[in-house]
């Protein structure tokens, strides 16, 4: 169910951006990176969270997504739940001005 383009999510990691700020002149003062288990227990609450965060899932409906709802739905059924992954990071910089 995620975006069909690869390089969408390959564009926005923390490297990436840590080394666009540094190149922009900004000094890299906090990068901090999580990744996490997500799991659901029912195929609505995939189905919520796909609508909601249309950012993580661009183009989603279920009748573009139904044959891979249904993978997700025997899942739960056969495992309890479906697990995917989720994750964040921190990135903070600060603007380096020349001494004058």
């Amino acid at each position: 169910m995620n975006n069909k383009n690869p390089e969408y999510y390959d564009s926005h990691t923390l490297e990436k951006y840590a080394e666009t700020l540094e190149r922009l002149g900004f000094q890299v003062i906090i990068k901090d990176e999580v990744k996490y288990p997500i799991r659901f227990f029912d195929v609505g609450a995939v189905i919520f969270v796909a609508k909601a965060c249309v950012w993580n899932f661009p183009g989603f409906s279920v009748e573009t997504h139904f044959d891979k709802l249904c993978e997700i739905h025997y899942d739960i059924e056969k495992n309890g739940y479906y697990q995917t992954t989720g994750g964040r990071f921190l990135l903070a910089a600060r603007k380096l001005f020349p001494r004058q």
